[in-house]
């Protein structure tokens, strides 16, 4: 039984994994382009959101060619697929727990609690890898070379310490409901799409809209976060707010948000797609045996 469990979260650890890799790789412009414009220090002039993303990804082509939009790529994919990967093994794990121990009976407040715990698991683990990334993007952004893994590590210690592997970590925490909403969206529209044998509500279609919803309930957030780890700033989340706001309006919390809704969209989408197709496939020979 003890087997089985492992080898249950594992699976689940590696498929997330796995599909998040892939995804990532194929969408990664996208993201290095919404984390430049959230640690722009200046306000966009009189241009709408998707103006902005795409005269952003002008100018990195124009001054760092083609191979600019994908600087920071390796730092992305190992922080990336052990995000996921995390993620989803501890939520298998936490599943199996409340189930074996029959905890908790309704199954939405279940699954809900389960999402949660994983993601706080998710974030103690990934923190010091976001904060690289984002460090990495950052200075390639101000100076423009692309920093490796050890050097970034040194920078950061040499600045903050050990602690300045953790920048960002309160607001990751409270960023544990993006996924929670995100998953328990996707499970309740799975559910729909099976019970009223609605099509069109495929694994896609539930991955991108339940993405929708958490990534527009949380991004503010997701702005201060990045800026506190790119920028390995010492401001605490309100002096963060204020510092934004006072360099970019209001509507600087939201920089890059239309980048973020369509890498995210179409990220949630492929993964949570690829992962289950995948799956489906494995379970296919166990099936037939049976």
């Amino acid at each position: 039984m003890k087997k089985n469990l492992i080898s249950g979260n594992l699976r689940a650890g590696l498929l997330g994994s796995a599909s998040s890799g892939v995804t990532g790789a194929l969408l990664f412009p996208l993201e290095n382009v919404k984390i430049r414009l959230q640690l722009a220090d200046k306000r966009g002039q009189d241009m709408n959101f998707y103006q902005e993303m795409i005269a952003t990804m002008g100018q990195i082509v124009q001054t760092e060619g083609v191979s600019g939009l994908y600087s920071g790529l390796s730092q992305y994919l190992l922080y990336n697929m052990s995000q996921w990967g995390v993620y989803f093994y501890f939520k298998r794990f936490f599943q199996d727990f409340f189930d074996k121990h029959r905890l908790v009976r309704n199954e939405n407040l279940r699954n809900l609690l389960c999402t949660y715990l994983a993601g706080v698991a998710n974030v103690v683990a990934i923190c010091p890898l976001s904060v690289l990334f984002n460090y990495v993007v950052s200075k390639r952004k101000a100076t423009g070379r692309t920093l490796s893994m050890y050097s970034a590590c040194l920078e950061i210690y040499a600045k903050s310490g050990l602690l300045g592997f953790y920048k960002g970590f309160v607001v990751a925490l409270i960023l544990v409901i993006n996924p929670t909403i995100n998953l328990t969206v996707f499970t309740l529209l799975s559910k729909l799409s099976k019970k009223a044998r609605l099509r069109f509500l495929n694994s896609f279609v539930c991955g991108g809209l339940s993405k929708l919803v958490a990534t527009l309930l949380t991004f503010p957030l997701n702005t201060i976060k990045v800026n506190q780890q790119g920028k390995n700033s010492k401001k605490g989340i309100l002096m963060m707010v204020l510092t934004i706001i006072m360099r970019s309006g209001v509507s600087g919390l939201y920089k890059g948000l239309s980048t973020k809704l369509l890498q995210s969209v179409l990220h949630n989408g492929l993964m949570l797609y690829i992962k289950e197709n995948i799956s489906r496939k494995l379970d296919a020979p166990k099936l037939k045996r049976n």
